[in-house]
């Protein structure tokens, strides 16, 4: 991941918001940021992202502006469960 930031967004959206404390860095999702945060450090990002059920990516920043979002995995063709 190098020194890219990225934009992570809590899939758990509570009422008055979530901190996240990793290392020195406190990282705060509510209604004000759209439960997001710009996340520099590579292991936080590393740790965020592998809690699946509580964060996803939303992409890659740059000068502040999020550059780039994950694509939906798409099933190569022809692997489509077959039509009854």
């Amino acid at each position: 991941m190098g020194n890219q930031a990225f934009k992570i967004q809590s899939k758990i959206r509570r009422a008055a918001g979530s901190t996240v404390t990793l290392g020195d860095k406190t990282y705060v999702f509510n209604n004000a940021n759209d439960h997001t945060a710009v996340v520099e450090e590579p292991l936080h990002i590393e740790r965020l992202l592998s809690i699946t059920e509580g964060f996803r990516l939303v992409g890659a920043v740059a000068d502040g502006e999020v550059v780039s979002t994950p694509q939906p995995k798409q099933p190569p063709a022809g692997d489509e469960p077959p039509k009854e």
